[in-house]
Order: C-alpha cells, then sequence, then structure tokens
C-alpha cells in the first residue's frame, strides 16, 4: 500500500513538474515585455500567475497574434488602393525596355562608336529605372510626421531608452529614414533623367549623313521610347519628370522631321540626275527658202 501511494505520488511530482516547466516561459515572456512600465513587485506577480495558468496565457497569445495578421492585412489592402497599380507599371516598364532594345539594334547599324555609346547608354537607363521605380514605390505614402515602427525604435529600447524619451528617440530615427529615402529616390530620379537625355544623343550621327535609313528609324523608336517613358512616369505619379520627358519628345519628333525633309530632299535630287536631257532640235519650221528682192536694173 505505501508502495503504491509513493508511486503516484513520484507520478504527481513529475506532472506538477512538466508543468511548471512548460509554464515557465510564458511567465518569463510576460514580464520582460512589462518589465520598462515600472511596478516590478505587481509584474513579478502577474508573471508568476501566467507561469501558473500557462493554457490561459498561451491562448491569449495565439488569439492576439491572430488579430494582429488580421490588422496587418487590413492595413496592406488599405494601403494596397492608394497606390498606383503595379501591373500596369511593370507593362510599361517592360514596353520601355523593349523599346530601347530596338534602339541599341538600330543604333548599331550607324558605326563602332554608336555601338559602344549605344550599350552604354542602355546600361544606364536599366540601372537608373530599376532603382527610382522601386525607391517610388518604397516611398509611396512615408511621411516624415508619422509615427516611428516598432523596429525603428528596438535599438533604442535596448539602450536602455523608456517612455517619451524612448518615443522621441524613435521619432527622431523614422525621420531620418524617411529623409535618406527620399533623398535615395531624387538621387536616383535625376540619373533617370540624365540617361534618358543621354539615349538621344545616339542619332548625333544622322546629320553627317551617313545611314540616313538608319538614323531616320532610330529616331522613329526614340519618339516611342520617350512616349512609354511618359506613361510610365505618369502612371509613377511624376509630373515634373514627366514633362522633362515630354521636352525631349518634342525634341526627338522635330529632329525625325529634319530627318524626312532630309531624305525627300535626296530622292528629289536622285530623281533629277536621273532625268535625260531634252536635245536641242531646231525649230524647222520657221526655215525656208531665202527671201531675196531682186531689183529692176533701169
Amino acid at each position: 500500500m505505501c508502495l503504491a501511494i509513493l508511486h503516484v505520488a513520484m507520478r504527481m511530482i513529475e506532472a506538477i513538474t512538466i508543468y511548471l516547466a512548460a509554464g515557465a516561459p510564458f511567465g518569463v515572456s510576460y514580464f520582460l515585455q512589462r518589465e520598462q512600465s515600472g511596478a516590478s513587485t505587481s509584474i513579478l506577480l502577474r508573471a508568476t500567475g501566467a507561469a501558473l495558468l500557462w493554457p490561459l496565457a498561451a491562448a491569449t497569445i495565439v488569439l492576439a497574434r491572430r488579430r494582429r495578421r488580421t490588422d496587418a492585412a487590413t492595413a496592406d489592402d488599405n494601403t494596397s488602393l492608394g497606390t498606383p497599380d503595379e501591373e500596369k507599371i511593370e507593362q510599361a516598364r517592360r514596353q520601355l525596355m523593349a523599346t530601347l532594345r530596338k534602339i541599341e539594334e538600330f543604333a548599331r547599324l550607324l558605326s563602332d562608336k554608336e555601338r559602344r555609346r549605344s550599350e552604354r547608354a542602355a546600361f544606364l537607363v536599366r540601372e537608373s529605372l530599376e532603382k527610382y521605380v522601386g525607391l517610388t514605390l518604397g516611398a509611396k505614402g512615408v511621411s516624415a510626421e508619422a509615427g516611428p515602427a516598432a523596429r525603428e525604435m528596438e535599438l533604442c529600447r535596448i539602450s536602455g531608452r523608456t517612455g517619451d524619451d524612448l518615443l522621441l528617440a524613435g521619432r527622431c530615427i523614422h525621420r531620418r529614414n524617411v529623409a535618406r529615402l527620399l533623398a535615395h529616390r531624387e538621387r536616383a530620379r535625376t540619373h533617370l533623367l540624365h540617361a534618358l537625355a543621354e539615349v538621344r544623343e545616339l542619332t548625333d550621327d544622322a546629320f553627317t549623313h551617313k545611314n540616313l535609313a538608319a538614323a531616320r528609324h532610330t529616331s522613329v523608336a526614340l519618339v516611342r521610347f520617350y512616349a512609354h517613358a511618359i506613361n510610365l512616369l505618369s502612371l509613377l505619379e511624376d509630373e515634373g519628370a514627366a514633362r522633362v520627358v515630354a521636352r525631349l519628345l518634342d525634341a526627338e519628333c522635330a529632329r525625325l522631321r529634319r530627318l524626312e525633309r532630309t531624305g525627300m530632299d535626296r530622292a528629289a535630287e536622285a530623281t533629277a540626275g536621273e532625268e535625260r536631257c531634252t536635245p536641242q532640235v531646231p525649230l524647222l519650221a520657221f526655215i525656208g527658202p531665202s527671201q531675196t528682192t531682186t531689183w529692176p536694173q533701169g
């Protein structure tokens, strides 16, 4: 009988030990999360209660995580309603890159110098465009006046800041991050506009009257290229950059008209050179016997 009671007691002690060991992490987690809020004695008592009643604490944590996921999904949906359609932006970007590849193909027909320039210009456009589109989408809806995120205050919290001091440090870090993001976006925007302007210089060799047909095809591709660029910048809601590219488009249209006129003039000269000269035929209808007057002798 005593052995049976001892066996049951040992089983109960083992069960209690396992129960308390399973609840210890919940108590420690509760204490660490609320350690900075003051009233350490009451927090310690609540942490002990969370360790003893860890099934309830576990259920509370699971429900809180599910609620946070639902709130995050709702916030993402609300955010996506205010941003441009990323599918349209990606489609416009692909159209721009396809037109750029055509320009490279036409530029290779001009000269070796133009081939090297086209490769360099295309690389700069691709690099600056990827940066600008990514930074613009990342900066959408970002405000320096908004509250700091939890990850922005994590380092300050670890360093020992609490209360208003922690919030102030988080706001400073948030404003610094927003300023850096906007500065990177403006720098990428400037590089993109310079790269787009450099692409237009690929047809400078057209006015040396060599490969006029290739230069004309390149100019047509450039007109389409700038039209796609304006469409992309409009989707990104950058009206200033779109106006700059519109001026490049107008200049390229004027150049295309000059190339068309040059081609027409050269065609007219070639046609005039192929015409036969009309022989000078004397007007025999007005040539007849010599009409001389005979005077009588008297």
